[in-house]
């Protein structure tokens, strides 16, 4: 196993981690963890969608688990809500 010094010492984005304090790919990772982050952005790219439509799209994951996953991509800048009349 390569531990995270090692991994960075030849990670070809090392200069970046100056910047970011952190290495980009280690906060890619951690701004994507969970359980389907990627699937929420990936409906959310290609129109506005309410919270029972994502559901929708998401039958096996509960209610709470898609606010959390929700919250915490708000919460990281990723996507914006706005609340629409109903």
């Amino acid at each position: 196993m390569i531990s995270n010094k090692e991994m960075h010492n030849t990670c070809h984005m090392s200069d970046k981690c100056i910047k970011y304090n952190e290495c980009p790919m280690v906060l890619v990772q951690k701004l994507l963890s969970g359980k389907r982050k990627i699937m929420i952005l990936w409906y959310l790219s290609g129109k506005i969608l309410r919270f029972n439509d994502i559901k929708r799209r998401l039958p096996d994951v509960t209610q709470k688990m898609l606010t959390q996953q929700l919250r915490s991509l708000e919460d990281d800048h990723l996507i914006f809500r706005n609340v629409y009349p109903v």
